[in-house]
């Protein structure tokens, strides 16, 4: 979207300056925006705050709660939560939070959502991760960038984990796995 913002002031520079001024300001707005994005994808996936995970189930949920938190604060999307205290390895762990900070993170770049859902359950013998926006959902087929093959692999590498994205009133992301 930068690069079309800058080719159209290119076009438009020496006859309508003014159009071209326009699209220039739009042009540094979405660059500091990605700018931003990319500061706390970064900041996410910095060791330190999450290098070390907690063995105790309510501890790794309070870790799920101030990533919640956090993303929600600055998305402006609220958010409602709902965990089950499931005893999880540190790999397990950190694989679902990953999971949770790029799900949210395409929740906030692409649904135009409000409203969030973000639950770990038991389900029967499985776990199940649940991230569900009350937004747009996708159009047709999700086209498979590299956010949603990176979930894919992490889910699937699980013991017997399973991964599943739907339109859903919304979108609805579904991790189901062993435990």
């Amino acid at each position: 979207a930068t690069g079309m913002q800058l080719g159209a002031a290119r076009a438009l520079l020496e006859r309508h300056p003014d159009s071209a001024k326009q699209r220039l300001c739009e042009a540094e707005k979405l660059a500091r925006g990605a700018q931003a994005e990319m500061t706390a994808i970064l900041e996410q996936l910095r060791p330190g705050s999450y290098e070390r995970l907690p063995e105790r189930a309510s501890d790794f949920i309070e870790v799920l709660r101030r990533t919640v938190a956090d993303w929600s604060r600055h998305s402006g999307v609220a958010a409602d939560e709902k965990y089950d205290e499931i005893s999880l390895s540190p790999d397990t762990q950190q694989t679902l939070l990953r999971i949770v900070q790029e799900a949210l993170s395409n929740v906030a770049r692409h649904s135009g959502a409000n409203r969030v859902l973000i639950s770990l359950e038991m389900a029967g013998e499985n776990v199940e991760l649940v991230v569900h926006d009350n937004g747009r959902g996708f159009v047709d087929e999700i086209s498979g960038g590299m956010g949603l093959r990176n979930m894919r692999e992490r889910a699937e590498s699980l013991p017997g984990g399973k991964f599943e994205i739907r339109r859903q009133n919304g979108t609805l992301l579904r991790v189901t796995f062993q435990n």
